[in-house]
């Protein structure tokens, strides 16, 4: 009996300390949230209140947006004001809230009823891990917009990160479908996914200098269609794969988009990739790009465009390629460099200094491929009799880059273009 007692105590002790640090959590975690928001030049908190025990809490944040654009776009005297508000219970069995961001200002409020219908667009469900992390459920309700002829219809959308501390592991979005409308063109986008897995946790506060750094992100659309009196176009099942890496000052990044079918105007392809990346890219200014994205006045970007063209950067078409419905191919490879890029002075001497050197290939004819431009026919013979294209038994390849002065591209080494036309 005494045992028993002894152990019944102990458990009552265990589930004291471990209630005591889920409320210990709690606490710490709101504090470093409004630590980070009151370091942000950007934004300032109008109000705030926390009250917790051990077993529930509640919590807002009242905090003005310092962007001055917006402010300029709805002619407003004051700057958007928002409230972030969370409730929750917590237990040694379970931590998790609910909460909604709303605008609590006009004009703005105005402007987000009409499109949600509610001030309260977003709805947060957080609940957290025995490791520590928190998974934050957000859940935005369906938009509709119409100005004159432009018409805009977005289904409810989901986005879920993983955060530890104020640090973000992993995002996800999903979204149904996105419709747009202007004039007689439509386009529809279905079941679009977006997902970031950062190679280090991004910090909240600075997600605008880190998100796009050290990271992996993948997009899946399941289809694109746009229809208009005089263009039809559809896609579907397409993905891409985006990386960014770093290293010291540099940064680097590959793209790899996939597409299986196309369909423009009745023409037909098929399993479209164009796998690309660019190498030796300031990182610094790339950053500091991003980052103006931030700033509450436009940000002149010029010179930090400059400084990335001026490190010597190269881009590169690793392989674009695609398909017709009777298995044709063709396939391209091609990179970009700038020449002398290190005593650039303005924008016009890119265009004077570019480099470009690459190759394509086409199996069977080039007007079997492209059925919409029959005429094309006509100067095939005269393509390979020029040398710029070169026959073999399977296909037409042909090498090309861009002269040493810039005016004209060789094809085959010795085959100039201006010649032919």
């Amino acid at each position: 009996m005494k045992k028993t007692v002894i152990f019944i105590v102990l458990l009552i002790i265990c589930a004291l300390a471990t209630q005591f640090s889920v409320w210990w959590f709690f606490q710490k975690n709101s504090k470093s949230v409004l630590l980070n928001l009151q370091s942000d030049e950007y934004i300032n908190v109008l109000d705030k209140n926390f009250s917790s025990d051990f077993f529930k809490f509640d919590s807002f944040i009242d905090i003005e947006l310092k962007n001055n654009n917006l402010k300029e776009i709805f002619n407003a005297n004051e700057f958007i004001k928002i409230r972030l508000n969370l409730s929750g219970k917590q237990d040694v069995f379970s931590a998790f809230s609910t909460g909604y961001i709303t605008v609590l200002n006009s004009p703005y409020i105005d402007f987000v009823r009409s499109i949600f219908g509610d001030e309260k667009f977003i709805n947060l469900n957080t609940y957290f891990k025995f490791n520590g992390d928190s998974v934050v459920d957000t859940y935005i309700l369906p938009a509709k917009f119409k100005y004159n002829d432009l018409s805009i219809d977005i289904s409810s959308a989901k986005l879920s990160a993983i955060i530890s501390k104020d640090m973000i592991k992993d995002v996800n979005a999903t979204l149904d479908y996105a419709k747009f409308s202007i004039d007689d063109m439509q386009a529809n986008i279905t079941n679009l996914s977006y997902i970031i897995k950062p190679k280090i946790p991004i910090n909240i506060m600075n997600i605008d200098k880190t998100a796009l750094t050290d990271a992996n992100t993948t997009t899946k659309i399941s289809k694109i269609d746009i229809v208009s009196n005089f263009v039809n176009l559809y896609f579907d099942d397409i993905s891409s794969f985006w990386q960014v890496s770093s290293q010291d000052d540099t940064a680097w990044f590959v793209n790899d988009l996939n597409i299986k079918n196309i369909d423009i105007l009745g023409v037909k392809f098929k399993n479209f990739n164009f796998l690309s990346n660019a190498q030796n890219i300031d990182k610094i200014s790339y950053q500091n790009i991003i980052y103006g994205l931030k700033k509450s006045s436009y940000y002149d970007i010029n010179n930090e465009i400059l400084h990335i063209m001026r490190k010597n950067p190269r881009f590169n078409i690793e392989k674009f390629s695609f398909e017709n419905t009777n298995g044709d191919k063709f396939t391209l490879d091609c990179s970009f460099w700038i020449d002398s890029s290190s005593n650039i002075a303005n924008f016009d001497e890119i265009e004077e200094r570019i480099k470009f050197a690459g190759n394509l290939e086409l199996t069977n004819s080039i007007s079997s491929f492209l059925p919409l431009f029959p005429f094309l026919a006509m100067y095939e013979d005269k393509l390979v009799e020029a040398g710029i294209l070169i026959k073999t038994p399977n296909s037409y390849k042909a090498k090309f880059k861009i002269s040493d002065d810039n005016k004209d591209i060789i094809f085959n080494d010795v085959n100039i273009l201006s010649n032919f036309l």
